[in-house]
């Protein structure tokens, strides 16, 4: 009877360990968002977004609401300084 059981046992174990090996079939994605990821943003556009994040430092009793919006004020000004050499660049 402990030989029927345990053989029981190591069969289901080894049914169950084969069951979650398996992995789910590839998603087909949609094609407005194959278009979206075509189009590479510049690097304003991706600080922007990465800045946006920061707003998350709230949770864990930051203002983030206040970095957010001093990380944009930063990226205004490394704009704009950018701006201004591209122009002086041009003078020439």
């Amino acid at each position: 009877m402990r030989n029927f059981f345990a053989l029981v046992l190591v069969a289901g174990c080894a049914l169950l360990c084969g069951c979650w090996g398996s992995t789910p079939a590839p998603q087909k994605t949609d094609a407005p968002a194959a278009v979206e990821k075509a189009v590479p943003m510049n690097s304003t556009d991706e600080l922007r977004r990465k800045a946006d994040l920061t707003e998350a430092a709230s949770l864990v009793g930051y203002d983030g609401k206040a970095i957010k919006e001093d990380l944009h004020k930063v990226i205004d000004a490394q704009q704009e300084a950018a701006k201004r050499l591209e122009d002086l660049n041009d003078i020439r």
